[in-house]
């Protein structure tokens, strides 16, 4: 009797680890440098910061956003979210933000970068939202703290990791079609920059 609640004791001890880890994880911010890319951009400026998560899948959706952007001619600066990010958005003409959904919420270091942000004065703003499969709540509460802090959210794209991105195509590979719509989007933000 005792080796058995012993083992139910540890099986219930290394889930709770587990979930700690899995929570301490999504949450830490990544610090990294800011990468000027076509520098000499003409259709605006953007900064375009994201939270890496525990996959590869945002920074390739962000990657193909920030390719989206080049092809339309924008002067990008491509970092990550964290304490380093940029607070002051003068010199900016778009703010881009590549945003994962955690318990049915935006990521919480984006939440916090949003508050250090502050007063968006009107930006306008973009949001790659990625998700396992369901981001309705989180997409609302992102679209909702972008409002809340006085940002004119100039598109929000929901690219999803196990749902299908292409409800007519199915079979398609899912990262090849969120690469394909993440490129879309930011093509689409023609106009917003300063010519």
């Amino acid at each position: 009797m005792a080796i058995k609640q012993i083992l139910w004791l540890t099986v219930f001890l290394l889930i709770a680890l587990g979930l700690v880890w899995l929570q301490l994880s999504i949450n830490r911010e990544v610090v990294s440098d800011i990468t000027v890319l076509n520098p000499e951009g003409k259709a605006g400026s953007a900064l375009v910061a994201y939270h890496p998560g525990l996959s590869d899948f945002m920074q390739t959706v962000t990657l193909a956003f920030t390719d989206g952007l080049i092809a339309s001619d924008w002067r990008v600066e491509l970092t990550t979210i964290s304490r380093e990010t940029p607070a002051e958005l003068a010199d900016y003409d778009l703010l881009a933000l590549g945003v994962h959904t955690y318990w049915w919420a935006p990521d919480a270091p984006t939440r916090r970068y949003l508050k250090r942000l502050g007063d968006l004065a009107d930006k306008p703003t973009a949001v790659l939202l990625t998700a396992l499969g369901q981001a309705g709540r989180s997409g609302a509460k992102t679209t909702a703290l972008i409002e809340e802090h006085n940002g004119e959210l100039a598109k929000l794209l929901t690219l999803y990791t196990l749902r299908p991105n292409d409800d007519d195509n199915p079979s398609r590979p899912n990262r090849e079609v969120a690469v394909e719509m993440a490129f879309k989007a930011a093509s689409e933000l023609v106009g917003l920059g300063a010519d």
